[in-house]
């Protein structure tokens, strides 16, 4: 249920960042500083955190069904089972106050998913700044981008080739940008941006790939890490 307490949580991030005005620092840094093709920064998992947003508004849902099924149970006699059930209503409320803790209005934000592109965990950023911070309720921490490549592929007649080779770099602005340049490179043969896209994800940090998420995408990754100490060393 974290999976999807994140997804509704990506959901109104995604909606911040394209269409609202305290999204606008981050577009313009996503697209115009960093120069992230628009139609990228429309298919990626990309957002930013909505002034006075309330995780509530996207964890009560599943705490509900939770708390609604431990009564059901303690109706029927299964006290015990009742109990490790609200142990998950009680972990999804403990994950929604550790993310109103972190949250600041106006942060861009990545979200990583895992194999199954369920949503992990996400990665806030202050636009022009290096200042970064992480939330990740889960034990996987899961990649950043590799569902994009499946809005080029959605009726799968990319070549074997072309799908099996995941290209895998260490910053999600470096993925971002060369999903961009694959997008221009699209459109100047006159296609649609997203014919470029290629197979591909960021990692995130040099020090902790998630290896078993890369590993379940792909039997061909390419490992692109960054060309500092820790990038070597990964």
């Amino acid at each position: 249920l974290l999976h999807a307490a994140l997804g509704s949580v990506f959901e109104a991030f995604h909606a911040e960042l394209l269409t609202s005005d305290g999204g606008l620092p981050a577009r313009q840094y996503v697209t115009q500083t960093r120069g992230i093709h628009t139609r990228v920064t429309q298919d990626a998992n990309l957002g930013a955190v909505p002034p006075a947003f309330n995780p509530d508004t996207a964890f009560a849902p599943h705490i509900q069904r939770v708390e609604d099924h431990a009564a059901r149970l303690d109706g029927e006699g299964e006290g015990k089972r009742a109990g490790e059930v609200r142990k998950v209503a009680d972990e999804l409320k403990d994950a929604a106050r550790k993310l109103a803790g972190m949250l600041r209005p106006g942060d861009l934000c990545f979200f990583f998913r895992d194999h199954d592109l369920r949503f992990t965990a996400i990665k806030f950023r202050r636009p022009t700044t290096k200042d970064f911070n992480l939330f990740k309720p889960l034990p996987v921490m899961g990649c950043f981008g590799q569902d994009l490549f499946g809005v080029r592929d959605r009726d799968g007649d990319v070549p074997n080739d072309v799908r099996e080779q995941l290209v895998c770099v260490e910053g999600e602005f470096n993925f971002l940008a060369i999903q961009s340049v694959c997008a221009r490179h699209a459109e100047a043969q006159g296609k649609e941006p997203e014919h470029g896209y290629v197979y591909g994800l960021a990692f995130g940090a040099a020090g902790s790939p998630d290896l078993g998420t890369i590993v379940r995408l792909s039997e061909k990754p390419i490992l692109i890490p960054d060309s500092d100490d820790a990038g070597q060393t990964c």
